[in-house]
């Protein structure tokens, strides 16, 4: 495969999700929520007494405790809530105050060793998932030694060049490059202490 700076490669990648345009209905805000219900988290400090003081005042009362969070979701009448809960932000007790918004999950990975991958959520890969989760017309190159052609992530979605007889020993293609199947190697035409003595697998 060619080698290609991987400084160029990542700039590259940085400009395609920066200039994407996200199809209309990738992404929707949570707009709806569970009737008769709005979540507050009091501010650091505030006593029991604050809290039902805050309640009291508003004829609301507590529903249940999520105490790992610090918020109580409250029984308010349906179709107020989103009323109440901007009331209540105006309390100078109050963190915040919302409606209890409803959420589902979009994508669940299909990658059995998902949970065992670091680099997908360091590259911020989730996010850019919320944007677009990809196009197969859009070529990917391999900057490495090969690829598991088999491997069950990518045997379906390998580029193979229509111009080529794989294993025939010509150039059918007519691009100066003999069995370019899946792509080209480079190692050979390296030098230094960035030259690894790896053979690739193309085709």
């Amino acid at each position: 495969m060619r080698k290609v700076p991987i400084v160029s490669l990542l700039v590259a990648l940085l400009v395609a999700l920066v200039t994407i345009k996200p199809a209309a209905t990738t992404w929707t805000e949570a707009t709806s929520f569970r009737p008769g219900g709005v979540l507050v988290r009091f501010k650091e400090g505030a006593s029991a007494a604050d809290v039902q003081a805050v309640l009291s005042r508003r004829g609301l009362a507590i529903e249940r405790e999520i105490p790992h969070l610090g918020i109580k979701s409250l029984v308010v009448p349906p179709g107020q809530e989103l009323a109440i809960a901007e009331g209540m932000r105006s309390d100078p007790s109050i963190e915040y105050a919302e409606p209890d918004y409803s959420a589902s999950v979009a994508i669940i990975p299909s990658d059995p060793c998902w949970d065992n991958q670091w680099a997908p959520a360091k590259i911020g890969a989730p996010a850019a998932w919320e944007i677009t989760t990809g196009n197969k017309e859009v070529i990917i190159a391999v900057l490495d030694t090969g690829v598991k052609l088999d491997h069950p992530d990518l045997a379906a979605k390998i580029w193979t060049n229509p111009g080529e007889v794989p294993a025939n020993g010509l150039d059918d293609d007519q691009n100066g490059k003999v069995d370019d199947v899946h792509g080209w190697h480079f190692y050979h035409l390296c030098s230094g202490a960035d030259c690894l003595p790896f053979e690739d697998n193309d085709p």
